[in-house]
């Protein structure tokens, strides 16, 4: 686990989202991505973990790659959704039924100390492991849990990492503490089988 403490400014939004979310999840989220300028999609279904990477054609989610992951990108069976790059982070979720965003941006606000961690993701290449069109298969175990991030050329001693900033606060008795996390990115690192 790699660390490194900066400041960083931010700005957080955070509201409900009308009924075009609901109707057509996809199409919201690539005007997201184009608005903001997105690179990838992270998503917890209710059956399954969607990884998307968006690009000047819109959406190409992991399930479109890989029949192993094959999984709908869809309001019913959606918990939670996290659109992000470097400098921003949207992230959705259901809320008493009705759908929420957050929207978490660097860059303006006022300066607050920040701590960038890159967290491991579980699987590797392993002998099933494959890439095809920006994604990566990898595999856990002896189980086969499957998953396949936006990534490509890892190397077989790489693993994949989340790249996460979290912003620090105090609470009423004027201790630190993470009161904020958000992704930024994922990346190889090196790492054994």
């Amino acid at each position: 686990m790699n660390r490194q403490l900066e400041t960083t400014q931010r700005t957080i939004s955070s509201h409900s989202i009308g009924s075009e979310f609901q109707d057509k999840p996809m199409t919201w989220m690539i005007a997201q991505a184009q608005q903001y300028g997105f690179k990838y999609l992270l998503a917890y279904a209710d059956n399954a973990l969607i990884w998307g990477r968006f690009d000047a054609s819109g959406l190409k989610t992991s399930g479109a790659v890989f029949d192993e992951v094959k999984a709908e990108l869809s309001a019913e069976t959606l918990q939670q959704a996290r659109l992000f790059n470097r400098d921003a982070e949207l992230m959705i979720w259901k809320n008493d039924g009705v759908w929420m965003m957050r929207l978490i941006q660097d860059g303006a606000g006022k300066a607050r100390p920040s701590l960038i961690e890159k967290q491991w993701l579980w699987g590797t290449r392993g002998e099933l492991g494959r890439e095809a069109d920006g994604f990566t298969l990898l595999v856990e175990g002896k189980q086969g849990l499957r998953h396949a991030p936006p990534i490509i050329r890892l190397a077989e001693n790489e693993r994949v990492a989340l790249v996460v900033r979290h912003y620090i606060g105090t609470d009423d008795s004027d201790q630190a503490q993470i009161e904020l996390s958000r992704l930024m990115d994922i990346e190889p690192v090196k790492g054994g089988k």
